[in-house]
């Protein structure tokens, strides 16, 4: 009967071990499911930072493309602009030569009206006389 009483103390003390053994397992368990809860906590947090990073650099590029293609008709319509200025310069300066030319013809046929008028005065005069 002692023997028994020894082994039964024997296991006691094992199955206290191993109950003790069970429960640190267990709140190692507890422990790590929160590690992983955490884990996965962070891993859900990285996946949003990554779809707003995704979806504000597509919305970057989407500006960018805009910008390039305002950028390429604003360089379109300067080249526009400019050619009609110079044809602008090349009119005005053509429609200057012109009026300049016409006002030296009108200057040159006043001047001969006015030399025939004198011519004329001069006649008359000595006609009156």
């Amino acid at each position: 009967m002692h023997l028994q009483a020894e082994q039964l103390s024997r296991e006691n003390v094992n199955l206290a071990q191993r109950t003790a053994d069970i429960d640190r397992l267990n709140k190692s368990t507890i422990d790590l499911q929160g590690s992983v809860n955490k884990l996965v906590r962070e891993k859900q947090e990285v996946i949003e930072e990554s779809r707003i990073a995704q979806d504000t650099l597509r919305q970057t590029n989407n500006n960018l493309q805009r910008l390039m293609s305002e950028q390429s008709d604003l360089k379109q319509r300067y080249g526009s602009l400019h050619q009609e200025n110079e044809q602008l310069k090349n009119s005005f300066a053509n429609a200057a030569s012109d009026v300049s030319r016409k006002l030296a013809e009108a200057e040159n046929r006043l001047a001969q009206a006015n030399v025939e008028n004198e011519a004329l005065k001069r006649r008359l005069n000595d006609s009156n006389n």
